[in-house]
Order: structure tokens, then sequence, then C-alpha cells
């Protein structure tokens, strides 16, 4: 699909004049004028002269992969490997977005999840900034970002070797206290076998000696990339447990897949000591607050944000939030929960304020208050739209006038009741200020029902300042 509005945009970065881009390319300035409308289609060979006299090296089109709007590249990705992520893009979402940008913009990434956004920027130079609620998304975009560029900058690949090396030979105590390393939050549950629970707690135990701070986060994303896999769980979109024919993947020697998953990130980061990385910065937790200090000092936003799906967020990494000590009962995941953005069920209470109501959102939602058994189910849609109009409203603050979102979103449904996603944020975005520059389908998918759900991109472009 092409991007009809970067053709204006990159005529005026050059002081061209509609009559000058028409003269460079052979055609007339009332066509050029049409074209940069979007109310002409262009050809191929047009396309290719264009991209040639505006220096457009990517062309004129979002050559977007349907893989790139899923996190599945990313396992395979230097540095983006590091943790099993499910939600989310892939880093050739991120690059094709930044070819159309100059290395001196400010990206920010409000919903950072384990850090695609940030770390594709950091690594090409371009200055990221981010919010995320989640402390262990948290920590995982850090360190893959700021950690990794501290053990550059202080020369500390040699101390990080050494430290795996000892890891490599570092014998496992048979009768160890587990919950000395182990808080109590599921002590009891059946989350591990009891010979992972002794290797987790062990490597904990050795984690707890290194002396380095930035080596120390490196083991201790490792040890949080392998506890899920090594549990009796399994993250397939939730949080649920292990099938018996899927209990068989689970590690007998914990320490070994440990000391492999670490051997990756070392070598990961032998493989790109020739990188400057840009420091990544979080400017708060909780996209729906921003302080004074930020406003217009972003050039672009990109994010995916969570889908209204009723997915828990939280709960999908729970057991890494309490292996890595960020929470010490369940109590801490609810609390986590009420800061974020309501997109789960387990988010509505009846303590939710919703204060923001749009009609044309209610005349959806009222044809779920009359079929939905679930009564959390409207509420939660009529909360979702109301913190994203929040959000929209920050979006608006934090950008520099001209500034835009690549927002990658999906629709829903219950109970055979449509959702239109991408309707309703257009609509938020239109009230907070900004224009739909640009719409497209990246993939689509089936709901259990057999309806047709799609994922898209929403470009949005800042028009006015609001309030």
């Amino acid at each position: 699909m092409v991007d009809y509005n970067i053709i204006k945009e990159e005529r005026i970065k050059k002081n061209l004049t509609v009559t000058d881009l028409a003269n460079l390319c052979s055609v007339s300035a009332s066509y050029i004028t049409k074209i940069e409308k979007g109310n002409v289609k262009i050809t191929d060979s047009m396309q290719n002269k264009l991209a040639e006299v505006l220096n457009l090296k990517k062309g004129l089109r979002f050559e977007f992969k349907a893989n790139d709007a899923t996190f599945l590249n990313n396992k395979i990705n230097s540095v983006h490997r590091w943790y099993p992520y499910i939600e989310g893009f892939s880093q050739g979402f991120v690059d094709e977005i930044l070819d159309k940008y100059n290395s001196n913009v400010v990206v920010y990434d409000p919903f950072n999840g384990s850090g695609t956004t940030s770390l594709t920027c950091a690594y090409r130079g371009v200055k990221p900034i981010a919010s995320e609620i989640n402390p262990l998304m948290r920590f995982i975009a850090n360190t893959k970002v700021n950690t990794v560029r501290n053990i550059y900058v202080g020369n500390k690949l040699s101390k990080l070797i050494n430290e795996v090396e000892l890891m490599n030979s570092y014998q496992f105590e048979e009768d160890i206290d587990v919950w000395q390393y182990m808080n109590d939050c599921y002590k009891g549950m059946d989350f591990f076998n009891d010979y992972v629970i002794k290797q987790i707690a062990n490597i904990k135990k050795f984690i707890k000696k290194i002396d380095d701070d930035d080596i120390l986060n490196l083991f201790k994303l490792a040890l949080a990339s392998i506890t899920v896999e090594s549990s009796n769980m399994i993250r397939s979109v939730d949080l649920r447990r292990k099938k018996p024919n899927e209990l068989n993947r689970i590690p007998k020697d914990v320490k070994k897949r440990f000391c492999d998953q670490l051997g990756f990130i070392v070598n990961d980061i032998v493989n790109n000591n020739d990188r400057d990385i840009a420091e990544l910065k979080f400017i708060n937790d909780n996209a729906k607050i921003l302080n004074s200090e930020h406003y217009n000092t972003v050039d672009v936003i990109i994010t995916s944000p969570p889908y209204v799906n009723g997915t828990n967020y939280f709960r999908n990494t729970k057991l890494e939030l309490w292996v890595l000590d960020y929470i010490s009962s369940n109590k801490d995941l609810g609390e986590l929960r009420t800061k974020a953005i309501t997109a789960g069920i387990n988010n509505v209470s009846s303590r939710i304020i919703i204060e923001n109501t749009f009609d044309s959102i209610e005349n959806v939602v009222s044809e779920l208050d009359e079929v939905s058994p679930d009564k959390r189910i409207p509420k939660l849609i009529r909360a979702y739209f109301s913190d994203m109009y929040k959000v929209f409203g920050n979006f608006n603050r934090i950008l520099k006038n001209g500034g835009k979102i690549y927002f990658d979103i999906g629709d829903s449904q219950y109970y055979g009741v449509h959702i239109p996603v991408f309707q309703f944020i257009t609509e938020i975005a239109q009230m907070n200020g900004f224009v739909l520059d640009h719409q497209e389908v990246l993939r689509n998918r089936k709901s259990k029902n057999g309806m047709t759900l799609s994922q898209e991109l929403l470009i949005f472009k800042k028009k006015i300042e609001v309030n």
C-alpha cells in the first residue's frame, strides 16, 4: 500500500514546490497535487521515480510482512530473542517505520513490553523513551538496552564470560534451603516440580553472589527466560497448565538449559560489540500519566497497546515476577492490574470509575448489555476506551506538532458482537487533535465463532494542541 503522505512531507523537507517536483518527474503539477491528496492511483514506475527524486531508500510503501506484525521473527533476532514474549510486533516492523526518519528523532513506546521498539531504536542510535507498568518487562527492556550498553562502555565482556564459566562449573547443593532463595508467594502451588525448584534456587544463590549489577542483570534475564519453560505451565495466549504430552518438554537439567541461554546472550553481545547503542529512558510507568516536563519532546510514537481481548497480561508473567522477587503475593499482581489499561476481564471490578463515555461506543456496548451473561464484559469495553481517551490526550501532549503515532491494534468480539476497535480508536484520536494519516490491514484471523478479526496499523498525525 502506497503511503501518499510521505510524498508531500519529503517534498517540503527538501524545499521543493509542487511545480519543482512535477518538473523533476516530468509530469504536470496538477498530477503531483492529486498524488499528494491520494486521489489518483500511481504506477510502479511513477512510484520508483518519486522515490528516486525524493531520495527515499525504502520507496513509498509500507512493506510489512504478516510475521513482522507479531513477535514471531524476534525469536531468531539477535538480543530480541533473549526472552520469549508473545504479544507485540517484531524488529522488522519497527525498522520499516524508522527507515522513513533520520537518526535525530525521539521515539516513544508507551506500552513498551519486552522492548522491541526501544531495542530497535537504541541499536540504530535513535533515542528511545518508554513507559511500562509490568516491572518484569521494564527490567527485560532495560537489560537488553542499557545493561548491554554498560557492558560495552565499561569493558566488562571478559568479566561476563568469566562469570559464565564459573556458573558452568558451579556445583549445585542437593540439600539447599529452597525457600531461603524463593519467596513464599506460590509455596505449596504445583507450578514447578521439586527438582526444578531446587535448581532454580541454586541458580538464584549463585546470582546473588555476583558483585557487578550489569552482569547480575544478564543472569537474571537468562533465568526469567527459562522460567515458564521449566515449569508445569505453558504460555499459549494465556498462561495455562501443560497437557500430559507437553510435560515431557520440561528440561531435566535446568542448570544446563540456563547455561545454554547465557551462551546465547554472550554470543549476541560479542557479535554486536561494534554498535553505538543509544540509552533507553523510562519516563514513567503508566501511559495514563504524563508529567509536563515531557510535553512536546517526542517525534514518533510506535506502539502496540493491550488488546481488549480479556487477556490478563500480568498473570501471564506471574512465574517470572515471582522467581525474580518482583511480587511476594497474589495481591501484588492485583495492584499492578489496577494501574494498567483496562484490557482484561480481571481488571474489571465495582471500583472502576468510567470517566469518559462515547455515543458510538455505547451503541455497540448496549448490544453486549443484552447478550453477555458476564456483565463485566460491557464494563470492560467502556473502561478500555475511557482509558484510551486519557492515553491519546497524553499522546497529543508529548508529541511535537506534526508528530506521528504508529498504532498496531486488533479488533475483538464477544458473544457475536463485533467491537470495531479501529473505528473507536480513530474517533478518540480525532477528539484529541489527531487526523488518520494511513490505515493498513496487517493480518486477519478467525475467532472461535468463525468471525473474521483483523490486526491493523493506524497512523495518526498531530494537527492541533489540546489541553
